[in-house]
């Protein structure tokens, strides 16, 4: 009786064997292929990750740059027209006679 308790279990045992040997070597490619594939990505996505960066320093400086550009130009217009502005009041100034009573303040 229990010789052939063992038997069947040497049995069991050699018939499960190839089972285990396929799933092993299986799952050894698998985990393989899985860990190639993520370092793939991640390589990929650290390089997409920089060139993201590099583009949006160089975007932020070009805004920047076209910022100050149109800030330097309204602030020479506005000079222009403070300038402008307070030349005809000072012509008027003269004209009305008005010139004068600016030496009576003082």
């Amino acid at each position: 009786m229990f010789e052939a308790v063992l038997i069947c279990m040497l049995l069991e045992i050699f018939c499960f064997c190839p089972f285990i040997i396929v799933f092993s070597t299986l799952y050894f490619w698998q985990s393989f292929a899985r860990g190639s594939f993520g370092r793939q990505r991640f390589i990929e996505l650290r390089a997409n990750v920089r060139a993201t960066t590099i583009q949006r320093i160089v975007r932020g400086w070009l805004a920047r740059r076209r910022y100050n550009k149109v800030r330097r130009g309204i602030i020479k217009l506005q000079a222009h027209v403070r300038r402008h502005a307070a030349k005809k009041e000072l012509k008027r100034l003269k004209v009305d006679g008005c010139f004068f009573a600016l030496i009576f303040i003082l």
